[in-house]
């Protein structure tokens, strides 16, 4: 964290991912880089448009659009969406558990997601994080 209490924005991702992580056998793997492939069950950090927005009342304070973008099954007959649902309340519960208050915005309808060309069940939980752009000293 910032000397004013923010994240800054290269902490984010690794904040997030932390809070994600696996503590069990059976939680999903969680992806803070782009990947050319997963297996399901998994968790994707990525930046939504708009990746930052200005806030009107401090210099270099945006806020921060971030997805976590559950990964259920790759596309195919069977419990897809009941796995899709496990995930969104995986995601939502571990961050709301964390010590940092993630502001959750948006939580998208599930959908079919290309990763490599191939297609998978997923859905996206957005975020939006106050963050600093100012460096710790």
């Amino acid at each position: 964290m910032s000397s004013n209490g923010l994240l800054t924005l290269t902490t984010v991702r690794a904040r997030a991912a932390a809070a994600l992580a696996p503590t069990v056998d059976g939680d999903p793997d969680i992806f803070v880089d782009v990947v050319d492939s997963v297996s399901p069950p998994a968790l994707l950090l990525v930046w939504e448009e708009p990746w930052l927005t200005p806030e009107s009342f401090g210099p270099c304070v945006f806020l921060a659009h971030l997805s976590v973008v559950c990964v259920a099954t790759r596309l195919e007959p069977g419990p897809g969406i009941e796995a899709l649902e496990h995930l969104a309340s995986y995601v939502i519960e571990r961050l709301r558990a964390d010590a940092y208050r993630w502001p959750q915005a948006t939580a998208q309808a599930p959908r079919v997601t290309r990763i490599g060309d191939v297609p998978y069940l997923s859905a996206r939980i957005t975020y939006d994080v106050r963050v600093t752009t100012e460096q710790p000293a």
